[in-house]
């Protein structure tokens, strides 16, 4: 019984590094656009103020200061002043998305 639980624990343990190496940080949002960059023809860069909410992933958390100085690469649909909300992610070459 102790071998049983001893290589159960080591699975789950080895499990939980692999995915938290695997993830990617994310957090649920609401925020208010402070500007718009156009990139592409349905591509934008926004920045952020405001932010009303932030809620981060337990397991792969981003860090709310990320979003006061790095643009956010989203649709067009938004413009200054418009709220948005949703879940932002940073992919593996430190660019943030929603």
């Amino acid at each position: 019984m102790k071998r049983l639980f001893a290589g159960l624990s080591l699975v789950v343990a080895l499990g939980t590094s692999v995915q938290a190496l695997a993830c990617a940080p994310e957090a649920q949002f609401i925020a208010t656009v402070k500007t718009t960059q156009t990139v592409s023809d349905n591509l934008c860069l926004v920045k952020l103020q405001q932010i009303e909410m932030w809620n981060e992933n337990m397991m792969c958390p981003l860090d709310v200061e990320t979003t006061q100085t790095e643009p956010i690469l989203t649709e067009c649909s938004a413009k200054p002043g418009d709220r948005v909300s949703g879940v932002m992610t940073e992919s593996s070459n430190g660019r943030l998305s929603f």
